[in-house]
């Protein structure tokens, strides 16, 4: 029993050491998508801007912090006005965030909608 506990705690202990390092996610692109040429088209292609991610511990990735599964709240309005101060003349007021990692991928727009691309 006493070599269960020691093993135990030796395992919390050592992981307790590489969570803050699995834990840290570095700032990450996020595709903007302004609004179609012409009805019915696709969405065009902006540019990117940088934000900051943030670790989720159901899906062991980063996510933006607004938008990640542990915020009840998933907020898109700080990465659409970030898209459209950064993409006036593309926007136009009207852009769709888009972020792709490893493990899928979260949109800010219709329902449904994805990028045609990942850029």
């Amino acid at each position: 029993m006493k070599k269960l506990i020691i093993l135990s705690m030796m395992l919390m202990l050592s992981l307790g050491f590489f969570a803050p390092v699995i834990a840290d996610c570095p700032d990450s692109p996020m595709s903007c998508w302004g609004p179609p040429m012409d009805q019915g088209g696709a969405r065009i292609y902006c540019g990117n801007v940088t934000i900051g991610t943030c670790y989720d511990w159901k899906s062991a990735a980063c996510w933006p912090c607004d938008l990640s599964r542990d915020n009840p709240h998933r907020d898109c309005g700080r990465y659409n006005n970030q898209c459209n101060s950064s993409f006036p003349n593309c926007c136009k007021g009207d852009c769709w965030p888009a972020y792709k990692n490893w493990v899928g991928s979260i949109c800010c727009g219709a329902e449904g909608w994805k990028p045609p691309f990942w850029p």
